[in-house]
């Protein structure tokens, strides 16, 4: 928090996104893992050479740097960020990082298409917090923002019609899981794609967990490299907030997958 604080104050916020952005990429290419990187890493796990992937909430390029790499020529990522700020660091870690499977959009995802809506960044204990930015439900100024962003919301049915084939979806929206997911329901059912979606408070993880049950799918957590079965008013598993959803189908194809 202190080193984040030190490079906020010599550095732009821009000029500080690309720092941070730069240094988890690169030590994580070199396979110099820090402890941020386990869930990055775990993705090597579930996505292969030739997949198509969907990225929402891309952010800086963490999760599709990595998904790029992994799904090579063959696979193509499509990368949903709304904030322009955000977007820019994106296509630059694209551009270093990565190469030409990667499609970023500008877009937040929700029920209307061409909404202008306005997403706001955190101020956490003076610190910036971008990974926290989220769709604003009201208009009015809050002291706690440290950026308001706007953006245009488009729905997934418009902007995903015509895709070959669906592997893994990724979703980080910060609460807002609930207004994407089931504009995803017919793809999923389609495709049958691995999800894994970042889901906070507890009523949004019941709600998600019941929508994907009703298409078979199991929810599971991350836990030393495995995923672990969640179970509903289990305290220890409801305080996880990154799930991860398998089509039962599938569930036995995967050792890392515990039963």
């Amino acid at each position: 928090m202190l080193l984040r604080k030190l490079l906020l104050a010599v550095f732009s916020f821009e000029k500080y996104l690309r720092i941070i952005s730069f240094i988890f990429l690169k030590t994580f290419n070199h396979k110099i893992y820090l402890k941020e990187h386990y869930q990055v890493k775990f993705l090597g796990k579930m996505i292969k050479g030739g997949d198509y992937c969907i990225d929402i909430g891309a952010n800086l390029g963490y999760f599709s740097i990595p998904i790029s790499k992994l799904i090579g020529k063959n696979g193509k990522l499509y990368s949903i960020e709304p904030v322009e700020l955000f977007r820019e660091v994106l296509l630059r870690n694209v551009a270093y990082f990565s190469g030409e499977n990667v499609e970023v959009m500008p877009y937040a995802l929700g029920e209307e298409d061409e909404k202008e809506i306005l997403l706001g960044t955190p101020n956490v204990n003076g610190v910036i917090r971008h990974g926290r930015t989220e769709v604003l439900e009201t208009t009015e100024e809050s002291t706690d923002l440290a950026y308001q962003h706007k953006a245009v919301m488009m729905k997934p049915e418009t902007l995903f019609s015509d895709l070959p084939r669906l592997n893994f979806i990724k979703c980080d929206v910060e609460g807002y899981e609930l207004h994407i997911i089931p504009h995803f329901l017919k793809l999923i059912e389609k495709f049958r794609p691995i999800l894994e979606i970042e889901i906070d408070p507890l009523s949004h993880k019941l709600e998600i967990i019941e929508m994907l049950s009703s298409l078979n799918y199991t929810p599971f957590f991350l836990r030393n490299e495995q995923l672990i079965p969640f179970k509903k008013g289990n305290s220890e598993h409801e305080e996880e907030i990154e799930l991860y959803f398998f089509p039962k189908e599938k569930t036995g194809e995967h050792s890392f997958i515990r039963s």
